[in-house]
């Protein structure tokens, strides 16, 4: 796909004459972090972010009074401050090379130009809605599981004759260059069918290891169908732990999440989902979910999922992207999946979200994984 396939077309923009004053506020008052300066032409000139703003803006320590500080703000116009250099794309460069391109300059916009007239703009919020897309994460009728295949010529066709030959259709495949510990490289697709579990079940009769599955929604069990008890009991000493006692016991001794009120949904292998609702003490100055309480809420179901399969893994990295403010009373739903789960690492994906489905952030993280088992953590039963 082409990046003028998913570029904004409606932009808000700014003149090089115009106050910087006026441009902060319209800044402000459509919540754009950035404004493309065009000329009467449509010409791109330059662009305006928070940064020129706040170089522009005097220090917290200066000796002007405020009458002349106000006079020379009021005499700044954008062309004075804007970003002259501008990193732009064309409409018909791929969408993952402006991603790269973006990623190399550390830039989070590219201005979309055709002669150098502003055509449209591109985001990493934009970047992030396709790679959302392109996953299926979306698709709340369809299965979703991670396969390892042998990197052989064929085996990716073979699989996917084979879940169509079962009455599945496929909707999402990906499969990572990048192999893991084993050799093998993890494809993880999404399919629909009438009996998503039956063609699992086939799948693993036929060889395939299927490392991590989750079914869809409406496959789960229902208010009127027996759940998790929210705090099982440990298996006996020995066996190893199933991925909802795992749940519950790292639920029941991490304090800080306890402080927070974290609920515990599910945990299944490789997949995990939290709630929280935002709090009073939650917000920060201006009366939006402090970041940190909706990082410790992805990142406390990250572990979840990672954990899972029982040996203890602990995070090497870890990165969150917001694309919606979250406010008091907003029930904030964790789902955390794993992407590729490799011997000593694994690679986790989690959305966060609203009740009402509203994106709130994109949370992903790389785990090690230890050689201790969970179980001498976890003190069983006597």
């Amino acid at each position: 796909m082409y990046i003028e396939q998913i570029m904004s077309r409606n932009i808000d923009s700014v003149t090089g004459e115009m106050k910087l004053s006026h441009a902060s506020h319209l800044m402000q008052e459509k919540g754009r972090r950035f404004l493309p300066v065009i000329d009467e032409h449509n010409q791109l000139q330059g662009l305006l972010t928070h940064k020129e703003i706040a170089q522009a803006e005097p220090s917290a320590i200066t000796t002007l009074s405020v009458g002349e500080v106000n006079y020379l703000m009021s005499t700044l116009r954008v062309a004075n401050v804007m970003l002259k250099e501008v990193i732009t794309c064309s409409p018909h460069m791929l969408i993952e090379e402006a991603g790269q391109l973006m990623r190399q300059k550390k830039i989070s916009s590219l201005p979309v130009v055709v002669a150098n007239k502003l055509v449209g703009i591109i985001t990493d919020d934009d970047i992030l809605d396709f790679f959302l897309d392109i996953t299926g994460c979306t698709l709340k009728d369809t299965a979703r599981i991670a396969i390892h295949l042998s990197d052989e010529r064929g085996m990716l066709g073979q699989l996917l004759d084979d879940i169509t030959a079962l009455g599945g259709y496929i909707a999402t495949v990906i499969s990572p260059y990048s192999k893991d510990a084993s050799g093998k490289r993890t494809v993880i697709l999404r399919f629909s069918s009438e009996d998503p579990e039956a063609i699992d079940n086939a799948l693993r009769s036929k060889g395939y290891e299927i490392v991590t599955e989750q079914m869809p929604l409406d496959s789960h069990p229902t208010e009127n169908e027996p759940s998790q008890d929210p705090k099982p009991s440990l298996s006996k000493h020995g066996e190893p732990p199933t991925p909802s006692e795992i749940g519950s016991w790292m639920h029941r001794n991490d304090r800080f999440i306890q402080q927070l009120g974290v609920e515990l949904i599910k945990v299944q292998p490789g997949y995990a989902q939290t709630r929280m609702e935002v709090r009073e003490d939650m917000l920060n100055a201006i009366d939006i979910a402090q970041g940190g309480t909706t990082f410790t809420l992805a990142d406390f179901t990250f572990a979840l999922a990672s954990n899972s399969h029982g040996t203890v893994a602990v995070a090497l990295n870890a990165q969150i992207n917001f694309s919606a403010p979250a406010l008091k009373g907003d029930q904030l739903i964790a789902t955390a999946q794993e992407i590729n789960g490799g011997k000593r690492t694994g690679l986790y994906s989690v959305e966060v979200r609203k009740s009402d489905e509203t994106l709130v952030a994109f949370f992903t993280g790389t785990v090690f994984r230890r050689d201790d088992s969970l179980l001498e953590w976890m003190k069983p039963v006597k």
